[in-house]
């Protein structure tokens, strides 16, 4: 994302679907056994299509706006503020039926909550930006993982994963495309051109990545996913202090832990 390789959010997201879009057909075609419920789906495709089309929508805005988010703000600031995310599933999936109210749950939450904050406090270049495109991404990225868990695991459908995602990343393709169009300049095929294999392997690793997350949804929760995810992010937070030199505060050391 950085200025000279390609610090393009909304059309990187774009070839993020599309390669797996064309990988989970590639997939398909090869090895149809390994999709047991794509007949399924073929026959309920209209309920199908009424929670794809809004979960399509809603991941294509959490990848654009968390890639966008990093223009602005640093690797570790972003990814303290996804600890929110636990709090924010937790209650919609009380809602939704997913996941039953307890108060020793809730006071996990706020302990996760509260630590959250300090650490957004704590940031030292903070920008306003960053945290407005970070928490629309996170706010778009819970809905869809709530969506995710109906469909994998109820709504009568109960989708194996991969057959999950082969339906998922058009869904996806699509309003990225409008964006794509709508944003496109000559600069971005420049740029595309000078990082075209770092750009084909992020997205290769991105297929990678849907395929987890939907199969996490499906064995756990949307709860568990972000709370498993905890462990990642502070991979990341020491990557990005350690390597890439990113500043953190005592402030930040103390709320993260």
């Amino acid at each position: 994302m950085h200025e000279g390789r390609f610090p393009h959010a909304l059309h990187l997201t774009a070839v993020h679907m599309a390669v797996t879009t064309f990988l989970s057909l590639t997939l398909y075609a090869a090895v149809p056994s390994i999709y047991p419920s794509m007949e399924k789906a073929i026959e309920n495709r209209g309920s199908l299509i009424r929670f794809l089309a809004p979960l399509g929508a809603l991941f294509a805005v959490a990848l654009a706006c968390s890639n966008q988010a990093y223009l602005y703000s640093s690797v570790a600031f972003l990814q303290f503020c996804k600890q929110g995310n636990i709090a924010f599933i937790f209650f919609a999936s009380c809602l939704l039926g997913l996941q039953t109210f307890s108060w020793p749950k809730l006071l996990i939450l706020s302990i996760v909550v509260t630590g959250c904050c300090i650490c957004a406090h704590g940031e030292i270049k903070f920008q306003m930006l960053g945290l407005i495109f970070q928490l629309s991404s996170q706010v778009a990225e819970s809905s869809k993982n709530l969506i995710g868990e109906i469909v994998l695991t109820g709504a009568g459908l109960k989708l194996d994963v991969l057959t999950f995602v082969l339906f998922q990343a058009p869904f996806s393709f699509i309003p990225l495309l409008v964006g794509v169009i709508s944003t496109w300049s000559p600069e971005i095929f420049t740029d595309f051109i000078g990082m075209w294999w770092v750009v084909l392997l992020n997205a290769t690793l991105a297929f990678c990545l849907n395929v987890l997350i939907a199969l996490t949804l499906k064995r756990l929760s949307a709860l568990a996913f972000v709370i498993i995810g905890v462990v990642k992010d502070v991979t990341i937070v020491a990557s990005s202090s350690l390597i890439f030199g990113d500043p953190i505060s005592h402030q930040q050391y103390l709320g993260f832990t």
